[in-house]
């Protein structure tokens, strides 16, 4: 809406950056790995979706998401450290972040499956974010 008299022109603040998609093979039973890393050390940002793709694994999935709080590295998801997501019961993609969430350092996503078979398995992820 448009007050008389204000000449200061409206900014679009709504844009967000380039979505990245991708997709990480790695030794998924042998111990939790790394599938991806968002965000960087004292940057801000938001996270609006995050997707995980377990379709190519046979056994059970256990996501984690870690951030640095005050310098030390704390898992934040899954809140109940025994969350599993089990293979052709639940979905073959997962939406760990879907909606706003803010983070000012990076965000570190992991994977564990159950299956000694899903080593070598590609996870596929893709995630958008604004800056801040």
């Amino acid at each position: 809406m448009a007050v008389a008299g204000n000449t200061t022109p409206q900014i679009n603040l709504l844009h967000g950056l380039t979505p990245v998609s991708s997709s990480i093979t790695a030794n998924w039973h042998a111990a939790a790995a790394n599938i991806c890393v968002v965000g960087a050390a004292g940057v801000r940002y938001k996270v609006h979706s995050l997707i995980v793709d377990i379709s190519a694994l046979v056994g059970n999935f256990t996501p984690g998401m870690f951030i640095s709080v005050n310098g030390v590295q704390k898992q934040i998801f899954p809140p109940v450290l025994a969350t599993t997501f089990i293979i052709g019961t639940n979905s073959p993609a997962l939406a760990l972040i879907n909606g706003t969430y803010g983070i000012a350092n990076a965000l570190t996503i992991t994977g564990f499956s159950d299956n000694v078979a899903d080593n070598g398995a590609a996870i596929g992820f893709e995630y958008f974010l604004e800056a801040m």
